[in-house]
């Protein structure tokens, strides 16, 4: 799948699918070796982002 195609199915525009997986990338939890595949790096790494993300969710909301 492209950025475009994970965009598209996950209702997202392409710059946010780019930027995460910018912030991704950069924090050494997966590796973009060309346009069409991404290596998990770290699996522990990407559910800590997820409860961060939720974290955040959340405390904006009380």
């Amino acid at each position: 799948m492209t950025r475009t195609d994970i965009a598209d199915y996950l209702g997202l525009t392409i710059e946010t699918v780019s930027r995460t997986f910018t912030k991704l990338r950069k924090s050494g939890v997966i590796e973009v070796p060309d346009a069409h595949t991404v290596t998990l790096t770290d699996l522990a790494g990407l559910a800590g982002a997820d409860r961060r993300r939720i974290g955040r969710a959340q405390s904006s909301s009380s």
